[in-house]
């Protein structure tokens, strides 16, 4: 059967398009940005100080997947994209069962000036439900080791002069029975987020 100049036509423009449908669906796929740990890891039994100003047991966050970050109300730059990526991220999931939806935990690792109602305001600019906490610096210290990040005050630091913190930038995601399961890397762009949130809790599903 002779191919006809029409058919020929035809042929080109529907792989052509298919083409085209395929580099869009290879543009617009996200990518990875969570590592995912091999075993859940356990937190250690600790309390912070909650905005509130009442105790913050991590046992409270149980029940629900949290992100959790850590940096300081005064930081110029890293914690207010981070945590304003979180709580882009946590809109697109709400989609979720209750129980599935992601929390997120602010914790402050300056508690010479960090106070809880600080605290309070600072998370209030990001969004409601945005949890806040710190702690002394030896209960900070066994947090930030127990899930791999690190914080340094200067030794001189004076409120009154100024100065700065350094500390992680990665976001930690902790399952609704408060381990330890992903480490997020900056830079944070909400929608990997959402998308790895989503896979991982799927993932995770399917290990249980």
């Amino acid at each position: 059967m002779r191919t006809t100049p029409l058919r020929l036509w035809r042929s080109a423009l529907v792989l052509a398009l298919l083409g085209l449908l395929s580099a869009c669906h290879r543009t617009a796929a996200l990518p990875e940005v969570a590592t995912l740990l091999p075993e859940a890891r356990p937190l250690p039994a600790l309390t912070l100080t909650g905005g509130d100003g009442q105790p913050l047991p991590l046992t409270r966050l149980q029940g629900r997947p949290t992100l959790l970050f850590f940096g300081f109300t005064s930081c110029p730059d890293v914690c207010p994209t981070t945590l304003a990526a979180l709580s882009a991220a946590t809109r697109r999931l709400q989609d979720l069962p209750r129980g599935s939806q992601p929390q997120v935990l602010f914790v402050s690792v300056d508690p010479l000036r960090d106070t809880p109602a600080a605290i309070a305001a600072y998370v209030a600019h990001f969004g409601d439900g945005i949890l806040g906490g710190t702690g002394d610096v030896a209960t900070l210290q066994r947090l930030t080791r127990a899930v791999g990040a690190t914080f340094a005050v200067p030794s001189d630091a004076d409120p009154a002069r100024g100065y700065g913190v350094l500390h992680s930038g990665q976001v930690y995601l902790l399952n609704p029975a408060g381990q330890l399961i992903a480490v997020f890397s900056p830079p944070h762009d909400p929608a990997a987020i959402a998308t790895d949130v989503r896979r991982i809790l799927i993932l995770v599903g399917d290990r249980s």
